[in-house]
């Protein structure tokens, strides 16, 4: 178990000065003359001081997996020093643990739930970061923090650029002061890392395909996100990528070409896709049963799995009542999987300190839904997503996000990191439809609006 030893002081003073450098040099070259630079050096020092407070209480106060995740790495570090060999460095570039390429005691001390494609790729990361920084715990949570917050301010990027008009004070808000982005996605976690990369993710989305400039640049960024949020959590793409093609192709129709061209273009998507339906509905159907099942089966699993550590450990689970295990027995759990997600637990549901610092976030997040529906009307919101790709992206990722994991977890600590990635595009929704809701002159400008 790491503790904070003096030396530990020294290195953290170090490599918080050395990453607040390499902050101020991005911020200087992408953000000088830039009105919202002026917030990066504050939240990025805000979140290395969340990714210290996240590694100091999952030492002191609770265990997690941010420690175990760290002693693992430091046994592929220690294996790769020690190595003459030369074999311990390829375990930097396999899928999964090779025992082969191993001492037999790093094996044996390898515990199974490390060894699988996902949880091993955040040890392999924290290995190679650690040649930078003497394989110290502390200054490795900072590193994470780091590329989580970079990953953010990328996605604050494109929130800002996309609707200029909204105060920036609440699109920051909305990114990097909710109390589950900022703490939970701050650690040594799959978490932080698939949260930097979905920032990034969006980031190279936009410009490929929104402001269609740096077209390369944006191709590898987006192939390198996908990529680590498909390993680290695959889930998350599911929900992600189908809204994020929504989004592009509305708004190519919207702001691209002639109406002729856009009408071209359509019926040729439509008669291609069409084709491919008849072409292959028998692959598609038996496909679509399968891949169902296989949803079933995981969801059924991470049910059991949290339901058990709830009963057994004391966690603070939850249920949705009865499930019929068909496709109508799923769907008719989708209000109640989106309800625990966004506004639980309610204050009589808590447990624990932990418990109600989630409460009281969940029920800020439900204070401000039901002020954002009585303020602007249900009517006008559902005017607006429609008259919007981005908003309409925004909404329908975090709502199938929030079925997919209000509907598996049955847990809410597990539920508060697993939701992390919805929160600033709904939270953002929220404010951005208030905004313009608040405001009806400015309609016309929203309608029309097309990124700077």
């Amino acid at each position: 178990m790491p503790q904070l030893l003096p030396t530990d002081f020294l290195l953290i003073a170090l490599f918080m000065a050395l990453l607040l450098t390499a902050g101020y040099i991005i911020k200087l070259w992408r953000y000088q003359n830039n009105a919202a630079g002026k917030y990066f050096m504050r939240l990025l020092a805000l979140k290395l001081v969340a990714s210290l407070l996240y590694a100091g209480i999952y030492v002191y106060i609770y265990a997690g997996d941010t420690v175990s995740y760290y002693q693992h790495s430091t046994l592929l570090y220690n294996e790769i020093l020690t190595d003459n060999t030369g074999k311990a460095w390829q375990l930097l570039y396999t899928s999964n643990y090779q025992p082969q390429l191993a001492t037999k005691q790093t094996t044996l001390a390898f515990k199974n739930g490390f060894k699988a494609s996902n949880t091993y790729m955040v040890v392999k990361t924290a290995t190679l970061l650690s040649f930078l920084c003497f394989n110290n715990y502390w200054v490795l949570s900072m590193i994470f923090g780091f590329f989580a917050f970079l990953g953010l301010w990328a996605m604050y990027r494109v929130f800002y650029l996309q609707f200029w008009q909204l105060d920036k004070h609440k699109t920051i808000m909305a990114i990097f002061l909710m109390p589950s982005v900022f703490f939970w996605g701050s650690g040594i976690m799959k978490d932080t890392l698939t949260l930097g990369a979905l920032g990034w993710l969006l980031w190279g989305i936009f410009n490929a395909f929104i402001l269609q400039k740096r077209f390369l640049i944006s191709s590898m960024v987006m192939l390198l996100s996908y990529y680590t949020i498909d390993t680290l959590k695959g889930y998350v793409l599911l929900a992600f990528i189908p809204f994020a093609l929504v989004w592009v192709v509305l708004h190519f129709f919207k702001y691209n070409g002639t109406r002729y061209l856009r009408a071209t273009v359509f019926m040729l998507v439509f008669a291609v896709a069409s084709l491919y339906v008849y072409q292959n509905a028998n692959i598609i159907t038996n496909a679509g049963n399968i891949v169902l099942e296989k949803i079933i089966d995981m969801a059924m699993g991470y049910q059991s799995w949290h339901e058990f550590l709830a009963n057994t450990k004391g966690q603070s689970g939850y249920t949705l009542g009865t499930i019929v295990w068909t496709i109508q027995g799923v769907i008719s759990k989708i209000p109640a999987s989106i309800e625990v997600a966004l506004f639980r637990p309610y204050f009589n549901e808590v447990r624990n300190s932990f418990m109600l610092l989630l409460s009281i976030e969940s029920t800020l997040v439900l204070l401000c839904t039901i002020w954002v529906v009585f303020r602007v009307g249900l009517l006008y919101i559902i005017r607006i997503i429609f008259t919007n790709p981005f908003l309409l992206f925004c909404l329908g990722f975090s709502l199938s996000f929030a079925f997919a994991v209000g509907f598996t977890s049955y847990n809410f600590g597990a539920l508060a990191r697993y939701k992390i990635p919805l929160l600033p595009f709904y939270m953002f929704f929220l404010f951005a439809v208030y905004h313009y809701g608040k405001k009806p002159s400015k309609a016309q400008a929203f309608t029309a609006n097309r990124p700077i």
